[in-house]
C-alpha cells in the first residue's frame, strides 16, 4: 500500500512549514510488517 500526504506544522521559530510525504506499507496477513518512508525537506 501507498500512502502520499503533506504534513505540516509551526517552526520553533514560528514560521510554518509543509512537508510532502510517501510511506510505503508492506502489508501481510493484515498487518503492516514493513513501512518505508519518503520525504524530502529541502527548501528552495
Amino acid at each position: 500500500m501507498i500512502v502520499e500526504f503533506i504534513s505540516t506544522g509551526t517552526a520553533p521559530d514560528k514560521s510554518k512549514f509543509t512537508l510532502p510525504i510517501c510511506t510505503i506499507f508492506t502489508i501481510e496477513n493484515g498487518n503492516i510488517t514493513q513501512d518505508f518512508t519518503y520525504y524530502d525537506n529541502f527548501s528552495e
